[in-house]
């Protein structure tokens, strides 16, 4: 099967990635292929804005979208209708016109598209093109995916550097899903036993915010204290913290963390797809 990866060059398509090579062929197309990692550059394929002429010239069997933003970046065009909505629209477009079978679109819990995070609603609209669509597809739902690699933790150990104390919220949950698992159940996800259906990707154990700022410092080896605090706490530092070059946290972000980021029980999740329960996110160092 012929696999084209929108993002696979990233953190978590990487990891998807390499468990497809070797049983498919894969295209990850890269605004520059020469920088994906060395296992991943035979794939590379060149990226272009227009999605939809990309996935008609390499006429894939399926696509898996991982292309998304946690953050945007405004005065370069670089927003979350842009990157989590109009590029799904374009390869969707592709698919329809390459004759492309199957689309896994990555997705994130809690995406609605009524909800006031503008980085949520983006994903829930995609998430409804997706179903409009005559493709066979799976949107997947992860909550915060844990491994070597993620941004979140290289952002970690920056703040760590100069905060001799770090505060997080307290009284809101997630429930974080370890790389392996997340990766794995992207690849079961082209099976053809999964049509149209919605998964939410959590790992077993619900934790707070704080908590999970204390986990990861855990295992990234870094001795820091971490100050659980309420929610409407973080609200009054927004306007200062937006004067950031990059904000610890966004209001968006803030406005993400309205609901506990955790399994709803609405879907089906990993364990339906992984035919087994979910690791723990933090089973292994990220060091």
């Amino acid at each position: 099967m012929k696999v084209l990866l929108a993002g696979g060059g990233g953190f978590f398509g990487g990891a998807v990635a390499r468990l497809l090579a070797g049983r498919h062929e894969l295209v990850i197309p890269s605004r520059s292929p020469s920088s994906l990692p060395p296992d991943l550059r035979p794939y590379g394929a060149r990226f272009r804005e227009d999605l939809a002429a990309v996935a008609e010239e390499h006429r894939p069997d399926a696509i898996i979208n991982f292309l998304g933003i946690l953050k945007e970046r405004p005065a370069e065009g670089v927003t979350f209708e842009r990157v989590n909505l109009d590029y799904t629209h374009r390869l969707l477009e592709g698919a329809a016109a390459a004759g492309t079978r199957r689309f896994v679109q990555i997705s994130a819990l809690g995406a609605d598209a009524s909800s006031p995070s503008r980085y949520l609603r983006a994903k829930g609209l995609a998430e409804d093109a997706l179903a409009a669509s005559r493709l066979e597809w799976a949107a997947l739902r992860p909550s915060v995916i844990v491994g070597p690699g993620q941004k979140f933790f290289d952002d970690l150990r920056g703040l760590a550097r100069f905060a001799p104390v770090l505060a997080a919220p307290s009284d809101r949950l997630l429930q974080p899903v370890a790389l392996s698992d997340a990766a794995e159940c992207a690849v079961r996800a082209l099976e053809p036993d999964i049509k149209c259906e919605v998964f939410e990707l959590c790992g077993p154990e619900r934790m707070s915010y704080a908590d999970f700022f204390r986990a990861s410092l855990r295992a990234l080896g870094i001795r820091r204290a971490v100050l659980g605090l309420p929610r409407s706490f973080f609200a009054p530092a927004l306007p200062l913290l937006a004067l950031l070059p990059d904000p610890p946290m966004t209001r968006d972000q803030y406005l993400m963390t309205a609901a506990d980021n955790v399994f709803s029980g609405r879907y089906r999740g990993a364990e339906d797809l992984l035919g087994r329960a979910p690791v723990r996110a933090f089973g292994s160092p990220l060091r």
